[in-house]
């Protein structure tokens, strides 16, 4: 929103002003006042306190209002509440104003100069400090005669055609300020406007910096009628004839989450004034409404696995999917239980991590996150813990099973068998014949199923060599399709003493015959 820099209705212009100087601190009835150099604001305004007031009350004193004048060095606005209470003259004729702030200090007081050559001399001449007598004639009428002398001249204002400006609601954006004459002029009226900057922040460069606002004055256009802009940079003119132009400010779209900001636009003293009388300029103040709403949406996150189940020898890929960006999403903000998380990569809202499965058990993989762990750009927290998808659930079995091999007696002679028993930690469907390793005889009448399996050894015939039997890792496997791994353990081999070798017997004679 572009807000002029009043709305009173009754309102005067001044080109000088002087401060009291002298630490007095003064008061509506004070009859002299102590001034020194000129204050260095310009576009000067004494406005109504009453917003409904178009005229000051006749023969009133103690008018209440705002004086309000720009630095031209920073473009800040100045306005101090207070009361013009009595007057200068010279013999008859009101050359200043005597005003007084509402906040009793010292130096609290001001000569407001009418915007008069003559005025404007004599108080220019006089040498600083200077004390000046006041009259305490009723004000009122002499408040009105300025008001209604300054009606009959081409007073300059700038007001607004674009009652809001939203911030990014256009591209490119303008704020257009309008600034007028009361009446047209007597000759050209001229002046080169310039941006100052307030809550919002002015361009120093013609392309804006991160964290600018508006663009520079120099990239000010003006136009006429509002359809053909040309830069302003080289000065504006409102020729004799005519009474207004147009500025437009160009804005700087963001993604920043602020405040509505302002910043103030003034014509600078007039280059050129014919009979304006408040030569000065005008000022006005723009407003940019921000249209970035904050972000009070938590983020959320799904947590994935590459597969449902995991046995011996395997892992699964977990991927965790965030709603948006987050750059404090870490490993440690997950929790793991039945096995172990490695490998944590990714970036922005995409992250994932292998999990391997607890050796020899059964209990579920479990990986989930919960509320509070990560946050987006805005400082916002998860806070979907309790969520299904928080949690991914693994059904784990790493369990191998093993086996017992056992025989029926230790030993054996020529004749005899053993009988080889196959005992399993858990049912296997593929456990079979093959599997079995046999050396010093041979196996036969395999037979079981489950966990239980027998089998017949026979042993070489005229042998002495040791009847081994054994299953060896990898040969067997469980339901979740896990192998064997224990061919090394003890109980995987059973070794029978072996001697089938049969007696011989060799019969001689001393003699041939007898």
């Amino acid at each position: 929103m572009l807000l002029c820099s009043s709305t009173y209705g009754a309102k005067v212009y001044f080109n000088h002003a002087y401060p009291s100087v002298d630490g007095t601190a003064y008061t509506v009835s004070t009859s002299s006042i102590t001034i020194g150099p000129r204050i260095s604001g310009t576009s000067i305004t004494f406005s109504s306190a009453d917003p409904a007031l178009t005229v000051w009350p006749a023969n009133g004193n103690n008018e209440a209002g705002t004086l309000s004048y720009v630095d031209p060095s920073t473009g800040a606005v100045t306005n101090i509440s207070g009361i013009i209470s009595r007057q200068e003259k010279d013999g008859s004729t009101t050359r200043a104003f005597y005003f007084v702030t509402n906040t009793v200090a010292t130096n609290n007081a001001y000569l407001l100069v009418l915007a008069n050559s003559s005025a404007e001399g004599y108080y220019s001449g006089l040498a600083k400090p200077a004390s000046i007598g006041t009259s305490s004639d009723p004000v009122g009428d002499d408040l009105n005669d300025y008001l209604n002398s300054q009606a009959s001249l081409p007073l300059i204002s700038v007001s607004n055609t674009n009652a809001t400006v939203t911030e990014d609601s256009a591209n490119p954006l303008y704020a257009v300020f309008q600034v007028n004459l009361s009446r047209a002029a007597s000759g050209n009226v001229t002046f080169t406007p310039k941006l100052f900057s307030g809550t919002a922040t002015v361009a120093s460069g013609s392309t804006p910096a991160v964290g600018d606002d508006v663009y520079a004055s120099s990239t000010i256009e003006q136009s006429a009628d509002g359809s053909s802009w040309s830069t302003a940079s080289g000065g504006v003119t409102i020729p004799t004839g005519s009474t207004s132009v147009r500025l437009r400010v160009r804005i700087v779209g963001d993604l920043s989450i602020e405040s509505d900001e302002t910043f103030n636009l003034w014509t600078q003293v007039l280059t050129t004034s014919a009979n304006v009388p408040n030569n000065g300029g005008a000022f006005a103040t723009g407003t940019i409404l921000n249209d970035d709403v904050p972000d009070t949406t938590p983020p959320t996150i799904a947590v994935t696995s590459s597969v449902g189940s995991l046995k011996a020898g395997e892992t699964a890929t977990i991927t965790f999917t965030l709603s948006e960006s987050s750059a404090d999403f870490v490993a440690g903000d997950v929790t793991v239980s039945g096995g172990t998380l490695s490998n944590f990569a990714g970036s922005g809202a995409t992250y994932t991590a292998t999990f391997t499965p607890t050796t020899n058990s059964t209990t579920n993989g479990v990986i989930s996150v919960a509320s509070t762990r990560f946050s987006d750009a805005a400082g916002n927290f998860n806070a979907d813990g309790a969520d299904a998808n928080n949690t991914v659930t693994v059904t784990v079995n790493t369990v191998r099973p093993t086996i017992a091999v056992t025989s029926s007696v230790g030993s054996l002679k020529a004749g005899e068998t053993a009988t080889i028993t196959f005992t399993l930690s858990e049912t296997a469907t593929d456990f079979a014949l093959a599997d079995v390793t046999a050396t010093g005889g041979t196996l036969s009448s395999f037979a079981g199923s489950g966990t239980s399996y027998t089998a017949t050894f026979t042993p070489t015939a005229n042998s002495t060599t040791s009847g081994v039997i054994s299953v060896a890792s990898g040969t067997f496997s469980n339901a979740a399709g896990n192998f064997n791994a224990d061919g090394a353990d003890a109980n995987n081999t059973v070794t029978l003493t072996v001697n089938t070798v049969r007696p011989t017997i060799a019969v001689t004679s001393s003699v041939g015959s007898l």
